[in-house]
């Protein structure tokens, strides 16, 4: 009965212990990096947050954002929505949270720590769940093998340290990547449906990411169909539709136009 259990517990011990190292020795070597830490003011990181605030109806401080945006950018910006708002709305959130919990977050600042934490929880999970579907897949040593060379370089860590789409779609493709190993035996319905909602995340992060599913489309239709069940058929349009619908629906309703 112990064994069992140590059988169980131990690959996960092995796991975490690994992408703890890797993140441990990330931080050991940051300081010898040149990264963008979190700048409010700077264009890249305060479009997001001005995007998601107008779309949520957000009121804007403008003593937090650069002179540019209370003039002729901030226009543009609520105009010409070149940026998606999977990123702004996640910052409001995050923001929201900090404020439920009892912190009084006055500058933008101050929730880049939570921030740059959160993308390091939310991105170490993404590990555990590709390392665990390796596991389930290949067996413990190739699971170990491919999650060293997943983490392993200290960089990979480096993205979580600003407001930027790239920490983001790295869960998101890290997750699709273990998605895929699990079903490369089996696809099933619920599969199909798991990458299409990551693909669905990813197109809110970049929008161009919605072309994806279109391209997996003939793939899942010849899987779905060679089982000869046309339920499943009509339920996966119907899921792949709300990929570029829900973007439709943010430009209309953000900013009046498709």
């Amino acid at each position: 009965m112990i064994r069992k259990k140590i059988r169980i517990v131990l690959p996960f011990i092995i796991g975490i212990a690994i992408i703890a190292g890797s993140l441990g020795y990330y931080y050991s070597v940051r300081d010898t990096f040149e990264y963008s830490a979190w700048q409010v003011h700077h264009f890249d990181h305060a479009d997001y947050r001005y995007i998601a605030e107008h779309f949520w109806g957000v009121e804007h401080d403008l003593e937090t954002y650069n002179q540019a945006f209370s003039e002729d950018w901030g226009n543009f910006l609520t105009q010409v929505p070149f940026r998606e708002i999977g990123i702004g709305t996640y910052y409001l959130a995050i923001r929201s949270f900090m404020g439920a919990v009892g912190q009084d977050v006055i500058d933008p600042a101050d929730a880049g720590p939570a921030i740059a934490f959160s993308l390091k929880v939310l991105l170490c999970i993404a590990y555990l769940f590709f390392f665990v579907a390796c596991r389930k897949r290949f067996g413990l040593l190739l699971a170990i093998f491919t999650l060293i060379l997943l983490v392993a370089p200290p960089q990979n860590w480096l993205t979580t340290e600003a407001l930027l789409s790239e920490p983001f779609l790295r869960i998101i493709f890290v997750c699709l990547a273990a998605i895929a190993v699990i079903a490369t035996d089996n696809v099933r319905t619920k599969h199909v449906c798991a990458i299409l909602f990551f693909i669905l995340l990813a197109a809110h992060f970049k929008s161009f990411w919605f072309l994806l599913s279109f391209l997996l489309l003939p793939v899942f239709i010849l899987l779905i169909c060679s089982e000869n069940r046309i339920k499943r058929y009509a339920v996966l349009i119907l899921i792949l539709m709300v990929i570029p619908t829900s973007l439709f629906a943010v430009h209309v309703i953000g900013w009046g136009y498709p």
